[in-house]
């Protein structure tokens, strides 16, 4: 969808010069509602708030959209998932939480340390009963990849 990309960019532009950090825009179906999500770092509840107000303003002025959606404007969090290669890279030596599309050593997922990323794989070290290990995942074997919090 072209459009939603000059919808991205005008809400990097707005909320930049806001003081806000945009990590990510989505526009979705769920339950059979549309959602316009835009996720930021380094917010709390009054900035979400804010810049929610800021949005609502600029995206009824412009009139992207023919659907009706909800905006809904978010902290990406702590656990923020990881969309895109930029990220992943910035997430090196970081604790994350990989889910796979297919069971890989008998495990549905894995949690440890970001090691390394190489051309289509990355390699992530973890702790099995006390032992460190340490594997390396084939980048069309990830479903999913986000920044955990370790216990």
């Amino acid at each position: 969808m072209k459009e939603i990309e000059r919808i991205r960019k005008d809400i990097n532009e707005l909320l930049s010069r806001e003081g806000f950090k945009v990590y990510h825009v989505e526009y979705l179906k769920e339950d059979g509602e549309y959602f316009l999500r835009v996720e930021l770092d380094d917010v709390d509840t009054d900035g979400c708030e804010k810049a929610s107000g800021l949005l609502s303003e600029m995206l009824d002025e412009k009139d992207y959209l023919d659907d009706a959606y909800i905006l809904d404007v978010c902290s990406s969090g702590a656990e923020k998932v990881l969309y895109d290669k930029q990220q992943i890279e910035q997430a090196l030596n970081e604790y994350v939480h990989i889910d796979f599309k297919k069971k890989i050593n008998d495990l549905k997922f894995v949690e440890g340390y970001l090691e390394s990323i190489d051309e289509g794989s990355l390699t992530i070290a973890y702790m099995d009963k006390n032992i460190k290990r340490k594997m390396t995942i084939a980048e069309e074997d990830i479903k999913l990849i986000r920044l955990a919090v370790k216990l």
